[in-house]
């Protein structure tokens, strides 16, 4: 959550936001995510080859570290699901070959 509301809520700091994007582009898809930690995630979520995402953040070294982390936990299970296809590839080749 933004730390300097600037004597706003957060509800009148992500209309701002939305309405000002939507002045420029009404067809533009807006979505507001107050919590920097739920934005990264949605923002992952969502992404698809060759996304291009922004972060506007109070608290950056804490999301660096949080983006360093999914990184990791990104590599662990590609490398998991590596190993276990190639085990799965290695069984049938070995059951075929009986």
């Amino acid at each position: 959550m933004d730390s300097d509301l600037r004597g706003r809520t957060e509800l009148e700091i992500g209309s701002l936001l939305k309405e000002g994007i939507q002045k420029v582009d009404p067809r533009k898809k807006v979505d507001y995510v107050a919590n920097e930690f739920d934005a990264v995630d949605r923002v992952l979520a969502s992404a698809t080859t060759n996304s291009f995402a922004v972060f506007l953040v109070d608290n950056v070294s804490g999301i660096c570290d949080y983006l360093d982390q999914r990184v990791q936990q990104y590599e662990l299970e590609k490398n998991q699901i590596k190993k276990a296809m190639h085990s799965n590839l290695f069984t049938r080749l070995l059951q075929n070959s009986q």
